[in-house]
């Protein structure tokens, strides 16, 4: 479907490899679901922005470097720590939070835009 329209079969592709996800998830047909969905996402990242770059991901990354200018290297450690931490819980890279939505991350000493 995706080959024949990615535009009108996006949804519903998402939707499919989805439940394939869920249904066997440690398979290898699993794996290629995440792919083809990893696929949908990064075309989906660039669509409409200007030179393939999202404004807010450039901020947060601007963020993320000022943030570790300077730092000593065990507060280094601790952010690494607490970032993989939320990392492993996946993040909504096609939903971008509103500013609400940002928690803090004590190790850094700030408020970054991930998931409470």
């Amino acid at each position: 479907m995706l080959e024949l329209d990615p535009e009108e079969h996006r949804d519903e592709s998402d939707r499919l490899l989805l439940q394939v996800i869920e249904a066997q998830p440690y398979s290898e047909l699993a794996g290629k679901a995440k792919d083809l969905r990893g696929s949908i996402a990064s075309r989906d990242l660039r669509a409409d922005q200007p030179d393939g770059l999202r404004q807010d991901a450039v901020s947060y990354c601007l963020q993320a470097l000022q943030l570790f200018e300077g730092m000593d290297h065990q507060r280094f450690l601790a952010v690494l720590s607490e970032v993989a931490a939320v990392g492993q819980g996946g993040l909504q890279i096609n939903e971008p939070a509103p500013p609400a939505a940002s928690r803090p991350c004590p190790a850094a000493g700030a408020t970054w835009p991930w998931p409470a």
